[in-house]
């Protein structure tokens, strides 16, 4: 990770003097400029993926995250889109609420135990098991062990091999024949997350047998038949583990970065404290988008402490494009550093505030 960060301070320190182009390599640069983000980054953009996010995942199958194919991209966007929607997720509140609870349970044991509490290690454990339950439709019981389990020490070895396999991917490929501890180590937990995740899928795989007319429902229930969804058993845990990777650590960091910029500032806790108080319970998810300064300070806390804060990179599509008063070629490599654009002058005053 700290290859990352020296990365991003190093872009923001060269954007900052000169000027919102930044070449980091023959090949690639990195633009610091709202307009190329919503270009780059839109919906139907003709800036494709590339062989980044290939790296990023351990799994075999291409995903809707890793897949540099359109077409595949969009298909699979139709597909699980709908079971992400308001009115969908609206059905699965009931599973997250009681692990959002737990978890404040078991953060307020450890303070009353010794004073204080790891909130990042509780929120790690909630994020995990909410988006177990959500995919694969079982907990992984992290809150209840209060410790690192071997699902967990399986997702952070893989996490923290991700720098290295994005920024040295020929490394990475040697390790599959050298003898490296590391990648050996990196290798058999990538093995286990798999098995377990074909187990899962096992488990509610019958569930879905025994209760048909009423199923525990979860982010991939209609698409588990396959004559429909047009997914194999195999790409399912592909998407799956895809969304456990990507959602368990990222929310963490969220929720913890959150906590200490509010606990740190009493003019803010007390304001978020002063709106929190005009609630009546029982507290609905729908009274808190109504709360105004709770959504500045979660907005707030997403820019500043943005859980990918490096820039995702694209390919510049054949034709060429213009950023800046520069022509990019075909077949380039553009990023929008996140940590960079999120603290521009021009758009914050105060930046770092």
């Amino acid at each position: 990770m700290s290859i990352i960060c020296t990365k991003n301070m190093v872009i923001r320190a060269w954007n900052k003097p000169w000027s919102p182009i930044v070449r980091i390599s023959l090949t690639r640069v990195d633009i610091c400029d709202a307009y190329a983000v919503r270009e780059i980054h839109k919906t139907n953009t003709k800036f494709f993926k590339t062989e980044f996010y290939r790296q990023l995942v351990s799994v075999n199958d291409d995903t809707m995250f890793s897949t540099a194919d359109p077409h595949l991209h969009r298909s699979r966007r139709r597909l699980l889109a709908s079971p992400i929607s308001d009115s969908a997720l609206s059905h699965l509140l009931p599973q997250i609420s009681n692990r959002i609870e737990y978890a404040i349970q078991r953060i307020s044991e450890e303070i009353i135990s010794r004073g204080a509490a790891d909130v990042f290690r509780w929120w790690l454990f909630m994020a995990t098991d909410i988006i177990g339950e959500l995919t694969f439709g079982d907990s992984f019981k992290m809150l209840e062990a209060g410790k690192p389990t071997q699902y967990s020490k399986d997702l952070e070895m893989i996490a923290s091999l991700q720098p290295i396999r994005t920024t040295f991917p020929s490394l990475v490929r040697l390790g599959a024949y050298l003898p490296l501890p590391i990648f050996r180590t990196t290798a058999a937990a990538g093995k286990r997350i798999g098995l377990y995740a074909q187990q899962s899928i096992q488990r509610y795989k019958k569930h879905l047998e025994e209760s048909p007319e009423n199923p525990k429902p979860t982010l991939f229930t209609k698409i588990f038949d396959t004559g429909k969804s047009g997914l194999s058993e195999s790409e399912i845990r592909s998407e799956a583990q895809g969304y456990i990777v990507a959602g368990s650590d990222t929310t963490a960091v969220t929720l913890t970065y959150l906590i200490y910029s509010v606990c740190k500032n009493h003019q803010v806790r007390e304001k978020l404290v002063e709106e929190l108080s005009t609630l009546n319970e029982p507290v609905t998810d729908k009274d808190l988008r109504n709360l105004s300064y709770l959504d500045n300070i979660i907005t707030e806390t997403l820019r500043l402490y943005t859980a990918v804060p490096f820039g995702l990179p694209r390919a510049v599509p054949p034709e060429g494009a213009h950023f800046n008063g520069y022509l990019f070629p075909g077949g380039v490599t553009v990023s929008t550093q996140s940590y960079s654009l999120h603290r521009d002058p021009v758009i914050f005053p105060e930046p770092e505030r």
